[in-house]
């Protein structure tokens, strides 16, 4: 077998609810089994992503998202 790269990496957004906050968050899963949060940001008010259009633009950009 030859050299094997662990890549697993999870991103998340959680638009939020009423008045939050909605937050994109990186995540790293090492092969020890350790869960390490790479990022975490704020990306604008939930009130900024009621537009579906404006959720699918995110989701868009996490779908294409290249390591």
């Amino acid at each position: 077998m030859g050299h094997e790269r662990w890549r697993s990496t999870v991103i998340g957004v959680d638009f939020g609810h009423k008045n939050d906050y909605a937050v994109k968050t990186v995540l790293k899963k090492h092969p020890d089994g350790r869960v390490e949060v790479v990022s975490s940001e704020p990306i604008g008010r939930t009130i900024d992503f009621n537009d579906p259009a404006s959720r699918q633009k995110v989701i868009d950009e996490i779908r294409n998202f290249k390591l």
